[in-house]
């Protein structure tokens, strides 16, 4: 299964997670394996793979690709990637939570709260209209018995929530 469209953002997310495992200037068989299954769902050009390979091969440095990172969502989701990475090796060395420490402050402090949180309300909104959409094909989609008993539940739950 295919995963999301590939930015250029989301593209350096998956570089970022090899910097990443060549934090400590040696990538293990196993974290190699860990990079390859991260990157088995993804929608990579063959340009974009040999990319990778060429990063895993030689290695690349987190400040490389951190800048083409701009999407908020992906700089999140490579700070969940940073924990997966790090804790693959047993635990968190003093290093890797210094990085860790640093990712989170750059990605916070780039964080426009208030656009963020129009952005869930919109989300919200779509996502209900969706559910208020279907209910209403269902209701239309009821005989006169069955738009009565949905109506009846509607009473029984309204009236239980105000007890």
């Amino acid at each position: 299964m295919k995963t999301r469209e590939m930015t250029e953002s989301w593209f350096h997310v998956w570089r970022g997670a090899v910097a990443l495992a060549w934090g400590d200037h040696d990538l293990t068989a196993d974290e190699s394996a860990l990079l390859q299954s991260f990157f088995a769902d993804q929608n990579f050009s063959a340009q974009q793979r040999q990319q990778l390979e060429y990063d895993i091969k030689n290695g690349i440095t987190l400040d490389a690709v951190l800048p083409h990172i701009t999407n908020v969502r992906d700089r999140a989701h490579l700070i969940n990637l940073a924990r997966v990475i790090f804790f693959a090796d047993g635990g968190f060395c003093e290093d890797e939570e210094v990085v860790l420490d640093a990712m989170k402050r750059h990605h916070t402090g780039t964080i426009d709260i208030e656009q963020a949180l129009e952005d869930a309300k919109s989300q919200a909104k779509e996502v209900m209209s969706a559910i208020e959409f279907k209910e209403q094909k269902e209701y239309k989609k009821m005989g006169v018995i069955g738009r009565i008993s949905r109506l009846l539940d509607n009473v029984v739950l309204s009236n239980e929530s105000l007890r």
